[in-house]
């Protein structure tokens, strides 16, 4: 059931060249000096001792591509100016955001190195498998906000709605491939809360670390349906190489794909959405974690942060560090019969 598709696969790539030209050069020039800041609105106030001194390492725990790391580029153009210091990026995959957890968790608690957390390596997997780190390795900082997923084919794809892709799956156990962003990240509990709510369907899982990689596949035409997040589709969507049978938030949101029904309307009943957040070590110490408290809070009221964000087709949904405690024991807790079932 899979089909060829080079010509959407350019246009992603351009697409994905674009996005990190625009987030490097807000790092270059977006930054304005120290003198300049109190003329350009609020700013961090500064700590009882000197952090930063240096740069600020944010850890994505997914690919290149994804919407972690497009989200992750876009923080670390706009941030500096009221971090007081450069934040950079660097990607650690594997083993569905576990590595890169592992390696902040491990890492000197002194602020200078985050990561950018999200549903699958700090609440799904925990109730998946045992890991190197637990959510008492982190304190967190903030939450930038959350995703529905949508579940995408190429235009070319025969299936038209749910139902179709439904009822073909029924009748052909094992032959559908789908693609997620790792096993038990969002893609994945997406996937499987719809087949659930479908009676059950026998369709092939295909992992990637990031959603990157698992955009790649779709539009190679190695697997016949991804769930991905809106930063990745939008305008993929928008140029008709995608078609999104429906999505997993409770309203219909995000722009243009707001043309896209919930699964809820189309009769399956499916609620999912996937948080992006920052973290740091446990053991930070607190006058730091306030520090990176205060700029998160302050960037998610800047303007130009603000339009980067839209212009990835999300919505900022931003949660202070100890209010996000609160939702992530939540989600936890929420998520624990689901996964396991899945696990087993």
């Amino acid at each position: 059931m899979t089909k060829k598709g080079d010509s959407s696969m350019k246009k992603y790539k351009l697409f994905l060249m674009v996005c990190v030209m625009i987030a490097g050069l807000f790092l270059l020039v977006g930054c304005p000096a120290p003198e300049e800041e109190a003329q350009n609105g609020e700013e961090a106030p500064p700590p009882e001792e000197a952090f930063p001194s240096g740069p600020v390492t944010l850890i994505v725990p997914f690919g290149a591509g994804g919407s972690h790391d497009l989200h992750a580029r876009v923080i670390t153009a706009s941030i500096p100016a009221h971090l007081g210091a450069p934040m950079v990026v660097e990607l650690r995959p594997g083993g569905g955001g576990a590595i890169g957890s592992e390696e902040v968790a491990k890492a000197t608690a002194d602020g200078y190195i985050l990561l950018f957390g999200g549903s699958g390596p700090n609440i799904s997997l925990h109730h998946a498998r045992e890991l190197p780190y637990t959510r008492e390795s982190f304190v967190p900082i903030a939450q930038i906000n959350h995703s529905p997923s949508f579940l995408a084919v190429l235009s070319d794809s025969p299936f038209q709605t749910l139902d179709e892709l439904v009822n073909y799956a029924r009748a052909n156990p094992g032959k559908l491939t789908y693609a997620s962003t790792g096993a038990f990240g969002s893609g994945h509990i997406a996937a499987e809360m719809f087949f659930d709510a479908a009676g059950g369907l026998d369709i092939v899982h295909v992992p990637f670390d990031g959603g990157g990689p698992a955009l790649m596949a779709l539009l190679g035409g190695q697997v016949d349906f991804a769930f991905l997040m809106p930063t990745q589709l939008r305008d993929l969507f928008d140029a008709g190489d995608v078609r999104l049978l429906g999505g997993t938030d409770t309203v219909r949101d995000h722009g243009n794909l707001a043309d896209v029904p919930t699964m809820v309307e189309e009769g399956y009943d499916v609620q999912y959405t996937m948080r992006r957040f920052v973290l740091a070590p446990a053991g930070t110490p607190q006058n730091v974690v306030d520090h990176l408290r205060e700029a998160f809070r302050i960037l998610m009221e800047d303007p130009t942060f603000i339009a980067l964000i839209e212009q990835l087709g999300e919505t900022i949904h931003y949660v202070d560090g100890p209010e996000f405690q609160k939702l992530w024991d939540e989600d936890f807790a929420a998520q624990e019969e689901t996964i396991k079932r899945i696990a087993e």
